[in-house]
């Protein structure tokens, strides 16, 4: 009979893979969702369609699912969600696609979204977020779209961010941010659009960028940047739009 128990016992804890299941899996997804709702005033969203339903997470507004039920899309872009983004979202590890952007969201970009290892496209745009890029966004790896442009983010451009291999658009117009240009940029292989307008960049312009092969758009303008423009830029063959206006260069 010990033994029997014993078994029982054994049988009735959770395994490792259940207790990971648990940890990463719908429930876990729907947690988040329910902290960026109350965090960002739900209750007021523009559309909240099925949102702290027990239904399927498929059914809730803005929301796109996997065949197993996990969050692989979230697009609540010009919803009325006002307040501070929750750390939480950061254990949506199998996100995709994250639009917020046209919303009144305040406060830092949380560390913690450098944890979502699957994110292709980040959008934030026209918003009222401030501080600093946090260098973990170096971390997304599958990244091609980088929107952060016409919030109040200020400080430098993280140098990290040239290790974002599949960077495609890097959008960070209208914002406070300073500081010299990282020449780390020059190592973003696939970006085709760097647009840095309407911000405080100092200093000179990296002769790097010569390095970006497949540029098509650069727009630098309305900076302060100073010192000749470096003649390597005549390597962007690729490029069909340039603005260098407004600075000191």
């Amino acid at each position: 009979m010990a033994v029997v128990s014993l078994i029982a016992l054994i049988g009735a804890l959770p395994t490792s893979a259940q207790e990971e299941s648990e940890e990463t899996g719908p429930e876990s997804d729907r947690d988040a969702l329910i902290a960026l709702y109350e965090a960002t005033g739900g209750d007021d969203w523009n559309n909240s369609g099925g949102w702290l339903s027990s239904r399927s997470l498929s059914y809730w507004y803005g929301v796109s699912t996997d065949h197993d039920g996990r969050v692989t899309g979230l697009d609540l872009a010009s919803n009325g969600l006002v307040g501070e983004l929750p750390p939480e979202l950061g254990n949506l590890d199998l996100l995709e696609h994250l639009d917020l952007g046209n919303n009144d969201l305040v406060g830092e970009l949380p560390a913690e979204l450098g944890s979502l290892s699957n994110l292709v496209e980040l959008d934030l745009q026209n918003n009222r977020l401030e501080r600093n890029i946090p260098p973990e966004f170096a971390e997304l790896s599958k990244l091609t779209l980088l929107d952060l442009k016409y919030n109040s983010l200020w400080g430098a451009i993280p140098a990290e961010l040239g290790e974002m291999s599949e960077l495609r658009i890097l959008d960070l117009r209208g914002n406070s941010m300073s500081r010299p240009i990282p020449a780390e940029l020059g190592e973003l292989a696939e970006l085709t659009h760097l647009l840095l307008r309407f911000n405080r960049f100092s200093g000179e312009l990296p002769a790097e960028l010569g390095n970006l092969h497949n540029l098509e758009r650069l727009d630098i303008g309305h900076n302060s940047l100073s010192a000749p423009i470096p003649a390597e830029l005549g390597n962007l063959s690729m490029l069909t739009w340039l603005d260098l206006s407004n600075n000191g260069l």
